[in-house]
């Protein structure tokens, strides 16, 4: 029987190490997928005590069952499905990402809760989700309507690296400055305390990019002890793993061990005879399927 074992006081350290290089930025910690496989509550508890300012949960129901859990720091969701509850979220206070008009008119028609906090996607090249530069004009224009109708508060804009290359990254830097500035034109504070927060950058630009950092870096892969580059690994960037895989050994042949892990376990078949190359995929894929034990201190 396999079994997963989280490092809390690692993650801790992690934390408080990308904190520190993205300050003064602040930090938002990713906790979508139940924590990369880790746990989500404890994992989000442990974030905030390292030093994380807010979280990432992905989509709404995560979201929510943070709040159940006590949890009050600012919360950002922003995958959103035809069916997904924006009343409650509103109602708890949960900053729902924005990426087109048609989410924005079903987020306003949900504001009978409260006054939504809304941060607008611009796509800036990964083609994930978020506005077109052609439809950005638009929504900015219908999201300060519906501000103006006491239904939204535009508490941030924002989007995603494709992380391609440097050269990629510059050119998305520059979409994104284009598109704050038509933001501005059309009525957006850039300044005082009712401008929105910028962000932009995750776990691979706000290690190496200082420029991508603006007012928040949502780390995510990173702070799980992953590397997000080729060409060093996590303890190379001062980070500690944070899960270990346990396994019992079935045999010993020709000097290399038989472990009762496997497919079944969430592990890739790539992972099979190599650990030490398949390291990060098998990382990532083996927490979504196992049950962690979580270890404090």
């Amino acid at each position: 029987m396999s079994e997963l074992r989280v490092h809390l006081p690692a993650f801790r350290h992690n934390v408080a190490t990308l904190a520190a290089i993205a300050a003064p930025a602040r930090t938002m910690l990713a906790v979508k997928a139940e924590a990369y496989g880790h746990e989500m509550l404890p994992v989000a508890r442990a974030a905030l005590e390292a030093g994380a300012d807010s979280l990432a949960a992905l989509e709404v129901p995560a979201a929510l069952a943070l709040r159940d859990a006590g949890i009050r720091v600012p919360i950002f969701a922003w995958l959103h499905g035809a069916d997904t509850d924006f009343r409650a979220a509103i109602a708890q206070r949960v900053d729902l990402g924005v990426s087109s008009r048609e989410e924005l008119h079903r987020i306003t028609a949900s504001t009978d809760e409260g006054v939504a906090a809304v941060h607008l996607k611009i796509d800036t090249g990964l083609h994930r989700n978020g506005a077109s530069v052609e439809q950005w004009p638009a929504l900015v224009t219908d999201a300060l309507a519906a501000r103006d109708a006491g239904r939204i508060r535009i508490a941030g804009l924002w989007s995603h690296l494709a992380d391609a290359s440097p050269e990629a990254d510059a050119a998305a830097r520059a979409e994104f400055e284009r598109a704050i500035a038509v933001a501005g034109e059309l009525g957006v504070p850039l300044e005082g305390p009712d401008r929105p927060l910028l962000h932009l950058a995750a776990s691979s630009a706000g290690i190496r990019e200082p420029e991508a950092r603006y007012d928040l870096v949502r780390f995510g892969i990173a702070a799980y002890g992953v590397s997000p580059f080729d060409d060093v690994d996590g303890p190379g960037l001062g980070l500690r793993g944070t899960m270990t895989l346990r396994a019992e050994v079935l045999a010993v042949a020709d000097g290399r061990a038989v472990l009762d892990v496997g497919a079944a376990d969430g592990l890739p078949p790539r992972c099979s005879g190599r650990p030490e190359p398949a390291q990060r995929s098998c990382s990532a894929a083996a927490g979504h399927a196992c049950s962690p034990s979580t270890s404090t201190p």
